[in-house]
């Protein structure tokens, strides 16, 4: 093999690797180089004005640097390592990995106006992270490649684990940034781009975020849900212009207005489809309309983003029960595909004796007539069933509304509660009793009213399906609570008898059966999502 037909690697862009290069490309072989950065020049170029003889190694080393550039026997792959090197014949076969610079390199001019606009700031690396840098930037006057990168990437301990631990996997780490420098409109419009529903988010979501975010192992996790709510509030969403969207004829049918529904909805008339949604109840927002207490969640800011995503041109028909006021086979007639998402909205049985009393109510129910203000008639003595936020929730409601003892019956300890530390906190502090490994047996009336309820004490065993403990009744240890009414918040099941007649499959716990990946059905063209 002659010098012409040899091909060198050379991996590093430094003084050791720029000088290996232009020694064997002036033998004639053809190299190629290696930088994992986005210029050569190594850690010698950073060193300008700082060797001990007062030399510049700018000036030094800036000529090399642009004879490996100008150099026709020279290959510059920056951004780029080995990952793998493999024996091959006489020779090797690398297996290179380079990382996108995402700039066009051919209409890059170097000019530098991309980067006074750019409005992330980084830590430079080329001055260790002493001086700012922008996400879009050369890092020195004098790089080879002479062309600008889009990074800002930034190494962490966390490896970002509270955008893999929420479930839409919003951009927390870009829109803190943004919230750190003073952009609150640019943070806004970051969390938008996966959230429809952000002031709910920032106020009652249970953020999974700050559970995995790696601040808590030094103090407490960067509270991520109230910044998001900063955001969001200082953002006045009435101002929120409507894009521009290209119609594709399409119609879609969605079954239930509540945050699936609607989220669906908003995304499918972004992509330009024509949606309607039916909704059986008077107003849309399903659970967040219904059943989270004011004090929670003003109802003035959710009919804010539903007024957003009508005026993308969603129709919401209220007052419309699929399965009662039209079928599902009409609308699957009627619309190119359809979506299912009417929620959980039946609460679960005890299954005791004395349940079906009228002064035993469930607590989805309750909520609902509180917050479409009806008329709610609660005793003194109140007991709730349950150690969820709905329980807490109607046990913090029925003390506003002036209920004198509130008791929270839950049957595993503090430690299994699926409810929010805060809102558990929340409830304590008004003066709400827990009473931890009870759970009710049977209720007893006197002259047709609620009296009283037996208990029964118990005890932890081993975990159950869910990863609790499972409670185990302790035999003769029943004992009487006086109750005047009890609110159940067990948990809840869906109600989804309407999809049987397009032969939709369900579940045996009555939810619909979707490919996970795409949310489709058995069915063509139905789709189901959220609780159902």
């Amino acid at each position: 093999m002659n010098q012409a037909e040899k091909h060198v690697l050379v991996v590093g862009g430094g003084i050791g690797g720029i000088t290996a290069a232009l020694e064997l490309a002036s033998c004639g072989v053809h190299v190629t180089m290696l930088e994992e950065g986005p210029s050569i020049g190594g850690r010698m170029i950073q060193l300008d004005k700082t060797f001990p003889t007062l030399d510049c190694s700018t000036c030094t080393l800036s000529p090399k640097m642009v004879e490996v550039a100008l150099n026709r026997n020279i290959e510059l792959l920056s951004w780029a390592k080995p990952v793998a090197v493999k024996r091959e014949g006489h020779g090797f076969k690398i297996t290179i990995l380079k990382k996108a610079r995402y700039v066009d390199i051919t209409k890059c001019t170097a000019c530098g106006s991309c980067s006074p606009g750019c409005p992330v700031v980084m830590k430079s690396e080329f001055n260790m992270g002493t001086g700012p840098r922008k996400a879009i930037y050369i890092p020195f006057p004098q790089a080879i490649p002479n062309k600008a990168s889009i990074d800002k990437r930034e190494e962490r301990p966390c490896k970002a684990a509270c955008v893999d631990a929420c479930p839409i996997h919003t951009n927390v780490l870009g829109y803190l940034k943004h919230i750190s420098e003073g952009r609150f409109q640019d943070a806004y419009m970051l969390i938008r781009a996966t959230n429809p529903f952000p002031s709910v988010c920032g106020r009652v979501c249970y953020a999974p975020c700050e559970g995995v975010c790696n601040r808590g192992q030094m103090d407490d996790p960067l509270a991520i849900r109230d910044l998001k709510r900063f955001a969001v509030d200082y953002f006045d969403i009435d101002t929120l212009e409507v894009p521009q969207i290209t119609k594709t004829e399409k119609r879609v049918a969605v079954i239930g207005a509540g945050p699936a529904g609607l989220t669906c909805a908003h995304d499918l008339a972004i992509e330009g489809h024509e949606v309607t949604v039916y909704e059986a109840l008077p107003e849309p927002g399903g659970m967040l309309r219904y059943a989270i207490p004011e004090y929670r969640l003003p109802k003035k800011e959710l009919k804010k983003e539903i007024s957003y995503i009508e005026k993308l041109g969603v129709k919401i028909q209220c007052d419309t029960e699929v399965g009662k006021d039209i079928t599902l086979e009409t609308i699957k007639n009627d619309f190119d595909a359809i979506f299912i998402g009417v929620g959980a909205p039946k609460g679960l049985l005890l299954g005791v004796e004395g349940e079906v009393l009228p002064e035993v109510v469930d607590g989805i129910r309750f909520l609902r007539s509180v917050n479409t203000g009806d008329p709610v008639k609660i005793g003194r003595n109140v007991a709730v069933i349950g150690g969820g936020n709905t329980a807490i929730d109607c046990a913090r409601t029925a003390k506003k509304l002036g209920s004198e003892n509130v008791k929270l019956i839950y049957r595993r300890t503090r430690d299994e509660m699926p409810a929010a530390h805060e809102e558990v906190e929340a409830l304590l502090q008004e003066g709400i009793e827990i009473q931890f490994l009870t759970t009710p047996v049977r209720f007893y009336d006197e002259n047709g009213r609620l009296a009283k309820m037996e208990c029964i004490r118990m005890e932890l065993g081993e975990p159950d399906a869910s990863g609790r403990r499972r409670p185990i009744p302790i035999a003769n240890s029943e004992f009487s609570l006086p109750v005047d009414t009890v609110i159940t918040a067990l948990g809840q099941t869906t109600q989804t008898s309407f999809v049987e007649g397009l032969g939709v499959l369900l579940a045996k716990n009555g939810t619909i059966e979707v490919d996970a990946s795409t949310g489709a059905t058995n069915i063509e063209g139905v789709f189901a999502g959220g609780d159902v």
